[in-house]
């Protein structure tokens, strides 16, 4: 949609909206992106973020200071898009973009469990398992060493999953579930094998899943399949045989799925899923079983065989179980530096607490530099609290990520001018110049003072603390602006000093400070004061000049002049 005003007035009109009202800033870009849009979704994903922090600070499953900092992430990440924010973002996607958005790969896990040790002559459930949702992919399942996961592996909306045995006469494979089963938007879609070892040592099984596609010219569904070989060992000792499936590990990875196809229903009878793997590689195109030569092809009830219910309590276990995908089996596992080990965990965790553990366990680690690095960053992403951010930029002042840090602690400082501006009190300009004394925006909080005559004394100490610990030459100069008469002025010349080549251009301003006020007050008082500041006066002439209808403190003053530089101090 054409936009009303020019973007760069737009982008200002939303980010001083996002100081005041998050929800209404949220509101306000919904409306104005197109739908169908990534950054539309974008907007609608903070919105929702936004509601669930609202609903579970309401039901007090979560504190006030864990709801502020959810609001404070919202507000952070929504601070990116409108900054990040085009021409070419308002403008409604054409028919044939939106056709090929419709089209486009879906993304979703295939995870399978195939136990690499069996009972001999006793049968053991193997499980391969497809979801379109991740949290889905982990219901009802325990993690073990035998569950492997596969994300990102493209899949249809009708998938084929088969366990093979590649040497013919090793094992006695019997289907439990149709061969062919319908992926659904929503749950997981299972296939259950009761696997019975015939022969004892170290054998194979291959993990066979297929992407099927209507072939339009074949005039029939084609597999483009993704093979895994598992390698399992055959014992003799006695096992538990029962045919109920064994617990499965989830590694949360995704799968890209094609366009999907209308599909008749067809018999019921599909089974839960699987675990992902090893690697996987799309095989040549076989033939399935006969299907007719128009689409669709015959589904089963994939639903009626399965529930379909959600669950998102397994983003946990799901770390474990990518940590040994990653690792390719327990030996590499083993074989992994500690630091590399201890990061897998981290950063399928994905929290807080998980990178700050990190940080302290590997913080001396030289092996882990770039890795504790990236955690202390994305703790300070995760929480969004400035004190986090404040120890990323002590630790790496210039780190590879110090923009990112950057821009998130000025959002920060946008939000405590604006909380400022609306109220402004002792308490907050005080707390405002210790969480930011690097800012520069001191008018900014004078003009939000405004006549408050009785927050002027809180003011000048929030100025000379911020020169104090980060002094510039524009902070100096507002200040001698603001506070020409100031009693202080030795106070600000201390802190100029502690920078020489910062001292160097401020001191003609300093020393017209100093003379004015003894030129309105020409006390020994105000001329000591100044000769003590400037031991090398480059305004001397003009210091002579104020004092010359006082030659009786004019006298005393060059005196201690002149003592002084026979001491050595000037």
């Amino acid at each position: 949609m054409p936009l009303s005003k020019p973007l760069p007035e737009l982008r200002r009109d939303l980010q001083d909206l996002l100081t005041e009202d998050l929800a209404a800033a949220l509101s306000a870009l919904r409306e104005l992106l197109p739908e169908n849009t990534d950054k539309h979704s974008l907007v609608l994903a903070l919105l929702g973020r936004l509601k669930d922090a609202n609903k579970e600070r309401i039901r007090n499953t979560i504190s006030n200071d864990d709801y502020q900092r959810r609001i404070d992430t919202v507000r952070a990440e929504c601070f990116d898009l409108v900054a990040a924010l085009e021409e070419i973002d308002f403008e409604v996607p054409a028919a044939s973009d939106k056709a090929s958005a419709a089209k486009a790969a879906r993304q979703g896990s295939i995870l399978y469990r195939v136990p690499h040790r069996m009972p001999l002559q006793k049968p053991t459930i193997c499980t391969i398992r497809v979801a379109i949702d991740e949290d889905a992919i982990l219901e009802d399942i325990v993690l073990d060493d035998d569950v492997r996961l596969r994300p990102r592996v493209e899949v249809s909306d009708m998938m084929r999953a088969e366990l093979l045995d590649p040497d013919g006469e090793v094992f006695s494979i019997r289907p439990l579930s149709e061969t062919e089963q319908l992926v659904r938007e929503q749950g997981y879609t299972q296939w259950l094998f009761s696997v019975k070892p015939r022969v004892e040592g170290e054998h194979q099984l291959l993990v066979k899943v297929s992407m099927m596609e209507y072939n339009p010219q074949l005039g029939r569904y084609v597999p483009r399949e993704v093979s895994v070989l598992e390698t399992v060992t055959i014992v003799t000792e006695a096992a538990p045989a029962d045919l109920e499936p064994a617990p499965l590990k989830s590694s949360g990875e995704q799968v890209t799925i094609g366009p999907q196809i209308p599909a008749q229903p067809a018999p019921s009878g599909a089974v839960p899923p699987p675990s992902p793997g090893s690697d996987w590689k799309f095989d040549k195109v076989i033939d399935p079983k006969p299907q007719g030569a128009v689409p669709p092809y015959p589904t089963r009830g994939v639903e009626e065989a399965m529930p379909q219910k959600k669950s998102r309590g397994g983003a946990r276990p799901l770390a474990v179980l990518l940590i040994f995908i990653l690792a390719g089996g327990s030996a590499t596992w083993a074989f992994t530096p500690a630091p590399t080990r201890a990061w897998w965990v981290a950063s399928f965790q994905d929290t807080a607490e998980a990178y700050a553990g990190y940080v302290e366990k590997f913080g001396d680690d030289p092996r882990a530099r770039t890795r504790v690095e990236k955690a202390l960053f994305l703790k300070s992403e995760k929480t969004g609290r400035l004190a986090d951010l404040r120890d990323y930029q002590r630790a790496y002042p210039e780190g590879a990520y110090r923009g990112q840090v950057l821009d998130r602690v000025n959002q920060l400082d946008n939000r405590a001018l604006a909380n400022i501006r609306r109220q402004p009190d002792a308490e907050k300009i005080s707390r405002y110049v210790q969480d930011f004394p690097e800012s520069e925006r001191l008018p900014e909080l004078r003009e939000a003072v405004g006549q408050r005559s009785d927050l002027l004394p809180v003011l000048e100490k929030a100025y000379l603390q911020s020169i104090r610990e980060q002094p510039t030459e524009k902070k100096v100069r507002v200040y001698l602006q603001e506070f020409p008469e100031s009693e202080r002025l030795p106070e600000v010349t201390e802190a100029a000093k502690s920078r020489p080549e910062l001292f160097q251009k401020v001191q003609p301003a300093l020393e017209d400070a100093y003379l004015k006020k003894l030129e309105a007050a020409p006390t020994e008082r105000n001329a000591d004061q100044y000769l003590k500041s400037f031991p090398e006066p480059k305004k001397r002439e003009k210091f002579e000049q104020i004092l010359a209808p006082r030659p009786q403190i004019r006298q005393r003053v060059i005196e201690k002049m002149e003592r002084s530089r026979d001491v050595g101090l000037l």
